[in-house]
């Protein structure tokens, strides 16, 4: 239906002149219930089903939905969800930033782009599209104690003062062999204008999300360059707590980075703004993180049946530069249902300079009838890049057999009986197979054709 309605306001509106190509950005308005679509708003980055997206970006808003307006804006102009982030270590345990995280789409609650609609774009996102004037962005290299304004304090360029940072962010290398930069951003934010609404946590609090900046935003009619990983992450600060509505770091609390050795402390408010303290306790952040690598030895055996053979594996970290955080890495290898191969722990943590060495596993069957050779595959990623090489192993046939027929004993061998009587026969079932093949099951079926005229015979029961 959306993409019908497009059509024809289309034409409707070429008929009236409009020459879509004097835009940067085209948005449709349906009158509410005229469309029979799940979304309140979609924008052509997104997929819109049944709708090729044209070169003219353009939105799509059901009702008259007026933050889903901004929402959407945000999407034309390069911006995807505010998002918030969830880490672990290599133990499973919390953390508020490694490089094993799962991201909540919408979770940030302080974002027009994430949770709630009518809220600014929060610092990053402002940053990203272009808004800050360069003097007022303070990007962070060394140690010191910084003053932070309130980001949404500005809403035009002129509104800037002429010194002040209101926004502050901390390079933290780059990813995907030096293609994309990434930051942490600090933000504050006042209840003014838009923020109204914003919580009071977020008032009192200084935020830091993370961001990864790859490709440049939309801006200077550079139109549809909607970014590889254009989103921000919203760190919670406290994870004690399972919300991620006290994300912000209040008065005396300091956030921790021990990946990258990094402490961020918000010292308190003054009349120029928020006081924040930010240590680098090895140095500034200069690293390029590369896609991991993992050898196994030997990559070839040759093995027997039902048996355990074990391969060695060493996972390398190729970051370079300074202060590169711990992979926390995910293990994997390809696994067959008569053999189960598996790493000795499900993920691993590494630096430059200090592989991690463990063993793989793989369990041969109880027999193998034909000789096979078996490829097995590996993986190791973790959000940053994906590592893998294979290795084989070789079982030949079984030298013990493992199906030779069971003998079979019928006690007592004859029985007699009056009509109507019912009569049984122990059955004994021995497995002639060696030690080696483990149990065999038997099915028990009797054929009736040769009982006596007037007598049924049935098992009662399967053997093991």
């Amino acid at each position: 239906y959306a993409s019908s309605w497009k059509m024809l306001a289309d034409q409707a509106a070429a008929a009236d002149g409009f020459i879509e190509s004097n835009y940067d950005g085209i948005f449709y308005n349906f009158p509410t219930g005229s469309v029979n679509c799940a979304w309140s708003g979609v924008a052509s980055e997104q997929p819109v089903p049944n709708t090729a997206t044209p070169e003219i970006p353009f939105v799509f808003i059901n009702g008259d939905w007026t933050p889903v307006y901004i929402h959407e804006l945000g999407h034309i102009l390069g911006l995807r969800h505010a998002n918030t982030i969830a880490c672990i270590d290599e133990n499973g345990d919390p953390v508020q930033l490694s490089t094993h995280c799962i991201s909540y789409e919408y979770g940030d609650p302080y974002d027009t782009m994430g949770a709630v609609d009518g809220l600014y774009f929060n610092s990053r996102n402002k940053d990203y599209l272009g808004f800050f004037p360069a003097r007022n962005m303070a990007t962070v290299t060394t140690s010191g104690t910084y003053i932070l304004k309130s980001g949404n304090a500005p809403i035009s360029q002129n509104q800037f003062a002429a010194t002040g940072s209101y926004a502050i962010r901390i390079p933290l290398g780059t990813s995907d062999g030096g293609e994309n930069q990434m930051y942490y951003y600090l933000e504050s934010r006042d209840p003014q204008k838009w923020d109204t609404s914003i919580p009071l946590l977020a008032q009192t609090g200084v935020s830091i999300r993370f961001a990864v900046n790859d490709t440049v935003p939309y801006i200077n009619n550079n139109k549809n360059t909607q970014a590889g990983d254009s989103r921000s992450y919203l760190i919670d600060t406290h994870l004690a707590t399972a919300t991620f509505d006290d994300a912000p770091l209040q008065i005396g609390e300091t956030y921790i980075d021990q990946y990258r050795n990094l402490k961020i402390t918000y010292m308190g408010q003054t009349s120029a703004g928020k006081s924040i303290k930010i240590e680098f306790m090895r140095g500034a952040i200069n690293c390029t993180m590369l896609a991991p690598s993992i050898a196994i030895t030997p990559s070839f055996q040759t093995g027997t049946v039902n048996t355990t053979i074990n391969y060695q594996y060493a996972i390398t970290d190729n970051d370079t530069g300074t202060n590169c955080p711990a992979r926390i890495l995910d293990t994997l290898v390809t696994t067959y249902p008569s053999y189960p191969a598996r790493f000795d722990r499900a993920r691993v943590a590494i630096r430059p300079n200090t592989p991690a060495l463990g063993q793989i596993a793989v369990t041969t069957p109880i027999q193998q009838i034909n000789a096979t050779v078996e490829i097995f595959n590996t993986a190791i990623h973790d959000m940053y890049g994906v590592g893998g090489t294979s290795f084989s192993l070789s079982v030949p046939s079984s030298t013990v057999p493992c199906a030779n027929r069971p003998t079979t004993t019928f006690s007592p061998a004859v029985v007699s009986g009056t009509a109507g009587q019912s009569k049984q026969i122990t059955i004994t079932l021995l497995n002639n197979n060696s030690s080696t093949c483990g149990n065999a099951n038997f099915s028990v079926a009797v054929d009736n054709m040769y009982a006596a005229s007037g007598w049924t015979v049935s098992p009662m029961a399967n053997i093991n």
